[in-house]
This record gives structure tokens, C-alpha cells and sequence, in this order.
């Protein structure tokens, strides 16, 4: 019997980034959840239940600078980016998400937010697709420090 196991994207580069960093895994996540009945791809609003938030702020030290860690609904929160920056050093900010469609334009705006109040590039990765009948928005990308994609 063969099984094949499908990991979301943003587990392998956080994977990646923490063992180049001897970071445990488990302190490189998600900080903040997601609560809404109706997003089927934040486990239907099950996030408290089925994950674990990070316990640490992660800004890695790897070969291409200082870059700080986020996942999702981390986005909507400025302080947390700032303190990668200001206490923590962060030159780059690599995030991974599963917005749905209705909400792109907020993604849109607070990628450029972030990337533009703290003079910082910004990487990320959207899922895309349709579940049970939710489209993902995806618009990944990458934002300079002036807010330019």
C-alpha cells in the first residue's frame, strides 16, 4: 500500500528555513487564527482546535539576510512585522496564506502595507484553487520596500 502525503506550500520553505536555522518547527508558525464558519480553507474555522500557534516571533538569519516568518491571518497584524524589523533586525518578510476571493483586495493593500511601513521586501504565497466551493484568491507576490509589486 502506498500513501502519498500532501503538505501545504509554505510548510517546506518554513521547514527549510528552520533547520538552516535550527529553529524548532513548532516555534516558526502561525501566531495568529483565523475564525469564520465559512472558510472551508482554514479547516472550517477549526484552527484553535487543530493547530498550535507559534510560541516565538521568527526572524531567520539564513545566507540572504535576516527574514521574518508569517502565516495568513498574521498579515492583519502590523506589530508583529514591526518588531521583526525594529527589535529583530528582518530585511525581508516571507508569509504563506489561503485568502479566499473576497477578501483579495485587503490582501493586496496589506502586502504593500507591510512591505511599505517597514522598508522591507515582502514575499507571498496565496493558495489558489477552488474547495467545497471557496476560491482561493491567490496573487502571490513579491513587494519592495516602496510598496511597488
Amino acid at each position: 500500500m502506498h500513501f502519498i502525503i500532501v503538505l501545504p506550500p509554505w510548510f517546506l520553505w518554513v521547514f527549510l528555513v528552520s533547520q538552516l536555522n535550527d529553529i524548532p518547527i513548532t516555534e516558526a508558525l502561525l501566531f495568529h487564527f483565523f475564525i469564520l464558519d465559512t472558510c472551508v480553507f482554514t479547516y472550517k474555522s477549526r484552527e484553535p482546535e487543530i493547530l498550535t500557534p507559534g510560541k516565538n516571533i521568527t526572524v531567520a538569519d539564513t545566507e540572504f539576510g535576516k527574514i521574518g516568518l508569517a502565516t495568513c491571518y498574521d498579515l492583519r497584524f502590523p506589530e508583529l512585522f514591526r518588531k521583526m524589523t525594529v527589535e529583530m533586525g528582518a530585511e525581508y518578510f516571507l508569509i504563506t496564506s489561503c485568502w479566499p476571493y473576497p477578501r483579495i483586495e485587503a490582501w493586496n493593500v496589506l502586502n504593500k502595507a507591510r512591505a511599505l511601513e517597514n522598508t522591507c521586501y515582502l514575499i507571498s504565497c496565496n493558495a489558489v484553487g477552488v474547495s467545497s466551493g471557496i476560491r482561493a484568491a491567490g496573487h502571490s507576490q513579491i513587494v519592495d520596500p516602496w510598496g511597488n509589486l
